[in-house]
């Protein structure tokens, strides 16, 4: 049965592909992947061999009426995307059926000679049963075939997620995630862990969080840096956060915003000497969201704000990464309809919609593409060669399937 749902897929993802290309050295490429269960993108990186890592979560449902669990998929590809290797956590055959795990962010470890070893995998693990308040927050190492090598499962007096992760100089991971109480109120979450996973300290952060990215940075000083959206009082703002090394003292924590509209960050770069956001804001005629960004200095200031989208119609703006030429990239998603002039704008449901901006903001090109159902992407990646590849879940007869999209410097697939 699997075998016949994938085959399906396939053939109705088929208009996406690219055509008159050799299929051993495709310029562009879309590939789908599904074990068939619920697939959900989260993260990706590039890796050193001009391939890609790509971190999913995987629903499994025996049948209709049981309570599906989830688990951590990884997946390894080649430069062209097809696939070198797969990994589930726990596996199929495993007898850990009562506690879910959900993958949110990978990163790559390096050895002392700065060569890839590995990679480390972000997340959470909650039982059956479990309210959000006691979720453990979940780390795993694993070897360059995906095989674990260690993990831990994290949980002080309150519930923790991880979102996103990196390595300090003393080789420790610095995790960032969400913390929730007992009376459900959530907030940012800090926590230092030694090689072999110890705590070595932890923090949380005050004033609400909500979509946090999964990234975190830190500088040549080991300050950090991140960013999400905060909710007060029926509105939201980007939060922007700096603090010192080991210190639960912030050097600022800034809320970002217009009062009179919502705004959101869902994605961070490095950008410059500075960063680079990307979310959404209500700030249009019709109170419909457009893809927000906005440049920010080191220490927070605003450098400069655009927003991009369709008259009357929600955009939203997913993922940023910086561009060959010092640009950047920006990957949405809007829903397919007749634009104002009659022209088709998507192929159906939700689409990608990929947006090309210089260093002051300025559109060069926008694309917008997808399969006739819903695509919702996850993260957009800058090649080195100028093209880009989107990562994200296309919905199928209510069947999540993983899709890897590589464009042009245009944002084509040929």
């Amino acid at each position: 049965m699997k075998k016949l749902v994938f085959i399906s897929l396939m053939a109705c993802f088929g208009c996406l592909k690219e055509k008159n290309a050799d299929p051993g050295v495709p310029e562009t490429f879309v590939r789908y992947f599904n074990g068939g269960f619920n697939d959900n993108a989260a993260d990706i990186k590039a890796t050193a061999d001009g391939g890609f890592i790509l971190l999913a979560t995987t629903e499994v449902r025996p049948d209709e009426v049981t309570t599906p669990r989830y688990k951590i998929k990884m997946i390894k590809t080649d430069q062209y995307g097809n696939l070198t290797w797969q990994k589930i956590f726990p596996d199929y055959s495993s007898s850990i059926d009562s506690v879910s795990f959900r993958g949110r962010s990978i990163t790559i470890l390096r050895d002392g000679s700065g060569l890839e070893s590995g990679y480390v995998v972000v997340g959470d693990s909650i039982q059956k049963g479990q309210s959000a308040s006691e979720t453990h927050l979940r780390i795993m190492l694993t070897d360059l075939e995906g095989n674990i090598t260690r993990a831990k499962n994290l949980k002080p007096n309150y519930g923790v997620s991880g979102s996103g992760v990196t390595v300090n100089s003393s080789g420790n991971f610095i995790v960032l995630g969400e913390a929730v109480n007992p009376q459900a109120t959530t907030n940012m979450f800090l926590v230092e862990l030694s090689s072999n996973l110890d705590s070595t300290w932890s923090r949380s952060f005050g004033a609400g969080a909500s979509n946090l990215a999964n990234r975190l940075f830190i500088d040549s000083q080991s300050n950090l840096f991140w960013s999400g959206t905060v909710t007060k009082e029926n509105r939201t703002d980007i939060r922007f956060v700096k603090t010192p090394p080991n210190s639960e003292v912030t050097e600022f924590d800034l809320q970002i915003g217009n009062p009179l509209f919502n705004e959101s960050g869902n994605d961070i770069c490095l950008y410059g000497f500075g960063y680079a956001i990307v979310g959404s804001t209500d700030d249009t005629d019709n109170r419909d969201d457009d893809i927000l960004f906005k440049r920010l200095a080191q220490d927070g200031r605003e450098l400069a704000s655009h927003k991009y989208g369709f008259e009357s119609q929600t955009d939203k703006g997913l993922s940023i990464s910086q561009a060959l030429d010092g640009g950047l990239i920006l990957l949405g998603s809007v829903d397919s309809h007749i634009a104002g002039d009659g022209t088709q704008i998507g192929r159906g449901g939700k689409d990608y919609f990929l947006i090309k901006i210089n260093a002051f903001g300025d559109e060069e090109w926008r694309q917008v593409f997808g399969s006739k159902n819903d695509d919702i992407g996850a993260s957009v990646l800058a090649n080195t060669d100028g093209s880009y590849v989107i990562f994200g879940t296309t919905i199928w007869g209510g069947l999540r399937t993983l899709s890897l999209i590589k464009t042009d410097s245009k944002g084509n697939i040929e």
